[in-house]
């Protein structure tokens, strides 16, 4: 759900800067997201059949670096220009947001 309102921002946000920063169309865009999160769920599913009861340190790493390249990967969809506050912010709110799924958390007001 919350990758759905990622998306649906970062498309907002590009929309209100009147530019394509992706340079792609709206279909493309949501095909490239809808891309990236499958390919993170396929993922995240094999490393959690490789788990045992408690996570060990590399198997926490490793799901930290398919999180992050996840995000990397969705947010390119989106905006290309990779040293723009934008993007930093894009990427970081979605690492932000996953940590907040992880473990079924609430942000903070």
């Amino acid at each position: 759900m919350r990758a759905v309102l990622f998306v649906l921002v970062m498309m907002t946000a590009a929309h209100a800067q009147q530019q394509s920063p992706s340079g792609l169309s709206d279909e493309a865009k949501m095909t490239c997201g809808v891309a990236a999160k499958a390919d993170y769920i396929k993922g995240d599913l094999a490393l959690m059949k490789q788990e045992k009861p408690i996570m060990s340190v590399e198997a926490t790493i490793a799901h930290r670096r398919l999180e992050e390249q996840y995000c990397l990967r969705l947010t390119r969809c989106f905006l290309t220009d990779e040293t723009s506050q934008q993007f930093k912010g894009a990427f970081q709110a979605c690492i932000h947001d996953e940590d907040l799924e992880k473990h079924d958390a609430a942000p903070r007001e």
